[in-house]
This record gives C-alpha cells, sequence and structure tokens, in this order.
C-alpha cells in the first residue's frame, strides 16, 4: 500500500468495547472450548463470564494499538472524534489519496445508507446486509445469556469508559454503558 499511487476508501466499524468483547469471544469461541464446554459438550457460561471478563479492558488496548498501527502509521490518518460524529452517526476522515469512513456498529441501522451515499458519492445508499450474527449461531442462546447477565467490576468498568477509546467514540454512552454492566 505504500507504494501505491491511487486513491484508496477504507471503511472501518467501531463497536463498544464491552460488547465487541462479548461477540469476539464468541466468535473466536474454537480457542476457549477446551476451557468453557462441560463434560456434555455446552457451553459453562459461568467460566464464559470469566474469560471475558478477564479480556476486557486487554481488549481496549488492542483496539488502541490497532487504530495506532494500522490506520495512523498506514495511513497518517489521526482519528479524532467530533461531535458531528454523534448528529451523523459516521465520520469521514482523509489523508492525501486515503480516504476513511468510520461508523459506529450501534448506528449502523440508522446511518448505514448515509453513510455510503456520502462516502462514495452516491445518488442513493448502499442497503445494509446482515451476516455473521450471533444471536442465529449455535451458541445463541448463551450469547444473549451472558450479554444480558454479565457484570464488571466498578474499577473495571471505570477503566474502560476513561481509556482513550470509549472517550473518543463514546463519551455519549457512558451512563448507558455503567448502567447496563454494573
Amino acid at each position: 500500500l505504500k507504494n501505491y499511487n491511487g486513491d484508496l476508501k477504507i471503511i472501518t466499524i467501531i463497536r463498544e468495547p464491552i460488547s465487541r468483547s462479548i461477540s469476539s469471544f464468541f466468535q473466536n469461541i474454537d480457542f476457549y472450548k477446551n476451557s468453557i464446554e462441560n463434560h456434555d459438550l455446552k457451553i459453562d457460561e459461568l467460566k464464559a463470564m470469566e474469560i471475558i471478563k478477564k479480556n476486557i479492558y486487554t481488549s481496549i488496548n488492542d483496539i488502541e494499538d490497532w487504530f495506532a498501527q494500522e490506520i495512523k502509521y498506514n495511513f497518517n490518518i489521526n482519528i479524532k472524534s467530533e461531535k458531528s460524529f454523534l448528529k451523523k452517526g459516521f465520520r469521514c476522515y482523509q489523508n492525501n489519496n486515503t480516504q476513511l469512513l468510520l461508523m459506529r456498529m450501534e448506528d449502523l441501522d440508522s446511518f448505514f445508507e448515509i453513510a455510503t451515499q456520502d462516502f462514495f458519492k452516491l445518488k442513493s445508499g448502499i442497503k445494509l446486509k446482515k451476516y455473521n450474527i450471533g444471536n442465529s449461531k449455535y451458541y445463541s442462546k448463551q450469547y444473549k445469556n451472558i450479554k444480558s447477565q454479565i457484570k464488571l467490576e466498578k474499577k473495571d468498568i471505570v477503566k474502560i469508559v476513561s481509556s482513550n477509546y470509549f472517550k473518543e467514540f463514546y463519551f455519549d454512552k457512558t451512563k448507558e454503558t455503567v448502567k447496563k454492566y454494573s
């Protein structure tokens, strides 16, 4: 990419970090199966929640490192949120021949068509099609249960909401997140 001189258009979707950690755990469940399966090969939700809780804060560091390495270093685009991000549900960034569309996953249903229309300069936006949905997989029951039952310690929630990532893109969701997971 460093030697490519044409135009680049990149789309990146971000997600609230606790929901992202839960989803990531289930997306990569094969890595954990020996740690979370009971003798009857069913998922032990308590064991799964413990692993998720242990990995949540590391996940935020991984996200911040990913932005620094993949977006800032490779494309010299510094991701900073602005109040307009909340009103539009997405934000476009540009550096030289590289354009980046950044959207919050929680806002996709509301803004995907508008964002793609704006980003690609189309007469009408691209329709969103949903694939790879956790609620429709074999572990959907456990996924739903953990999403609704997981509770974090106050110190962990404070770490999450005070992270740069959360402050940049989820500052409007702090009360909701704290209430949901405490």
